[in-house]
């Protein structure tokens, strides 16, 4: 019998992005998966993987003609070929999603990863916010499938476009690791992922100015990489600071496991921020050590059922300060990483999977 064919489009470096890692490769186990991501100036060769791989390149690297010129590349690159179902990963691969659909008959679906037209870089962009918009009410009623990873942002987007949106959570797969692991010398914050608008790195930094011993290490880069740097030299804590890069998730997983504590702070001025539940949540669960968090809806649903970590009701630095103080006690930590080892037992994405395996079968 043969197998249905999928294409996942994704603006990300495919190296990096987990959740589209663990999905398609996943879904090899009864499909034939491709995925189409886009290549920057530094990115790595790709690595090995279930799913067929391949990057597009564009000349401009952010704003609206690197939106336009990777979707036009996406469009070129899949001209020839053939599928029954399209996955656009966000609005920004929306537009090459349904324009390949229509022209291979295929279907047309969609993983939001975020609220996108909520995000912080276009709170003050009322016109390029307004293109997006327009953009998802055009193409999402064309969507067979839709789903998302969160409850909140699923019922968001259900309320703005309408229709039942599914749940795919960002949980990460079971690990056979021997624990513990030798912990680093001076007490270390790592905090994972892109650094961007309201993401609580600058608070971080300032946090540090009140801790000489602590240490930070930033695995991610962002459009405010830069500027952070910069912060860590103004604020005179820039030994306390490990710019880490970029990091293969597998090497990103060990270095967890060697910190202490992880931050996940979010800025409440953006409605995106509000529905998310991060990657990096589970991540901190598996490496088993505590989280700071918001106390955001799915934040709130999640650690009422396994208390692994502590949530600050304001996005402040006196906020993170008393956190961070309350977690550099052994004892209280030993407690959060015993809750760790309870819920990575039910938090993990070979119990997730099984709800996308359904998602697709309704539709494949």
């Amino acid at each position: 019998m043969t197998r249905a064919r999928i294409l996942h489009l994704v603006s990300t470096d495919l190296n990096y992005d987990q959740r589209v890692d663990r999905i398609s490769g996943s879904l090899t186990e009864r499909y034939d998966v491709s995925v189409l991501g886009h290549e920057k100036a530094t990115s790595l060769p790709l690595s090995d993987h279930p799913a067929h791989r391949a990057r597009v390149r564009t000349a401009s690297s952010s704003g609206p003609r690197f939106y336009y010129e990777m979707n036009r590349s996406m469009i070129a690159w899949a001209r020839d070929q053939s599928y029954d179902l399209i996955v656009s990963n966000d609005l920004d691969t929306l537009w090459a999603g349904s324009q390949i659909a229509r022209a291979t008959g295929a279907k047309l679906g969609i993983d939001a990863h975020e609220y996108f037209t909520e995000v912080p870089e276009l709170m003050h962009k009322p016109v390029r916010r307004a293109i997006w918009t327009r953009l998802a009410r055009t193409y999402l009623p064309l969507c067979s499938l839709k789903y998302t990873c969160t409850t909140s942002l699923g019922q968001a987007l259900g309320d703005k476009y309408g229709d039942k949106w599914g749940l795919v959570r960002n949980m990460p797969r079971s690990s056979t690791e021997s624990l513990p692991i030798t912990k680093r010398e001076h007490f270390t914050v790592i905090y994972q992922g892109a650094i961007n608008q309201g993401r609580g790195v600058e608070l971080m930094l300032a946090a540090l100015k009140q801790f000489p011993a602590m240490r930070l290490v930033v695995a991610g880069e962002g459009d405010l990489s830069d500027s952070m740097r910069e912060l860590a030299r103004s604020y005179g804590v820039e030994d306390q600071v490990e710019f880490a890069g970029y990091i293969l998730p597998s090497e990103l997983h060990k270095l967890t496991r060697e910190c202490h504590v992880g931050i996940n702070l979010l800025s409440g001025t953006s409605d995106n921020y509000k529905v998310s539940l991060a990657n990096k949540f589970f991540d901190y669960v598996h490496a088993e050590i505590p989280g700071i968090h918001m106390a955001f809806p799915e934040y709130k649903r999640m650690i009422a059922e396994y208390e692994v970590g502590v949530m600050c009701d304001e996005y402040r630095v006196e906020s993170l300060v008393v956190a961070l103080d309350r977690l550099r006690d052994d004892a209280v930590r030993a407690t959060y990483r015993a809750s760790c080892v309870q819920a990575k037992e039910l938090w993990n994405w070979e119990i997730e999977r099984d709800r996308m395996w359904d998602l697709y079968a309704s539709i494949l």
